[in-house]
Order: C-alpha cells, then structure tokens, then sequence
C-alpha cells in the first residue's frame, strides 16, 4: 500500500512538473518588468499576463529568452492579444524584440508568453512593457487656449 502510494504520487509529481503557467495581471501604472525562470529541462509553459487600459494608449512591450550553453528555451513565443483577437507576435530567441502598439483603445488586453525548457540548467525569459496614455483633443486644446492667453498677456505687457 505504501509503495503504490508513493508511485502514484511521483507519476503526479512529474506530470505536474512537465507544464506550467503563470496568470499575472498587470497595473498599469508602473512599467512591467517580468523575470520567469523555469529549472526543469523539457518543461513547457504558458505564461498570460492580463491588463486593461481605460482610455486610449500606446503600449510597447520586449521580450528576450536567455539562451546560452545549457540554458535556453526553444520553440518561445510572445503572443498579444486584446480579448481573444491576436493583434501581434514574435518569436522568443537570445535578441530582444519588441511590439510597439500605438493608440489601442479602452479593453482588456493580455501578452501570452509560451515555449519548451531546453537548457539542462533550465530556461528563462525576461518581458518588459510600458503604457503610455494618449492625450485627449480637450487636453490640445487647453493647452492651446493657455498659450493664447499667455502671448495675449505678454503683448500687452509689452504695448504699454
């Protein structure tokens, strides 16, 4: 009985251990900068890191896998996508590479970042993005209602 127990909890254990996922959601107010290291060579992983936006913005987003001798990942890919609709991807090789998405709307958004553990000392990936806000038309405006008024002000300063 004890020795059925402990097949059966090694055959889970390393079942388990075969794939894994990470779900992160991201505030937005603060750039991400999101290290993943995973230890078990042939392991795979499917990484989704959600976030939404409540006005228009531009987001960019790089990714890198770290690969070098008995480290890597293989067959790593970063995937955007806003709901279920892919609105951009690229591979995950030993160069950065970037996805740069200027003016995106309000919604919900998320980057899927999946691949195979090659390295015998493991693979890693590190993922960094950052959400600008676009400025509302009201806000070029004021700006420029007060650059009027202030060169209104100066020349009349200056006439008298």
């Amino acid at each position: 009985m004890k020795r059925s127990a402990i097949v059966i909890a090694s055959v889970l254990a390393l079942a388990g251990a075969s794939a894994h996922a990470v779900d992160y959601t991201w505030n937005t107010s603060t750039p991400l900068n999101l290290p993943q290291y995973y230890a078990l060579q042939g392991m795979t992983f499917t990484d989704t890191i959600s976030f939404s936006l409540t006005g228009v913005s531009d987001v960019e987003v790089g990714a890198v896998a770290n690969i070098f001798g008995s480290f890597g990942i293989s067959g790593g890919s970063l995937t955007f996508y806003k709901g279920n609709t892919v609105l951009d991807s690229f591979a995950l090789t030993g160069a950065t590479d970037f996805i740069a998405a200027p003016s995106l709307g309000a919604g919900d958004y998320s980057f899927v970042v999946s691949g195979t553990v090659s390295g015998k000392s493991g693979g890693s990936y590190l993922l960094n993005a950052a959400v600008t806000p676009v400025p509302e038309p009201e806000t070029y405006a004021l700006m420029l209602a007060g650059l009027g008024a202030v060169a209104f002000i100066a020349r009349r300063r200056k006439s008298a």
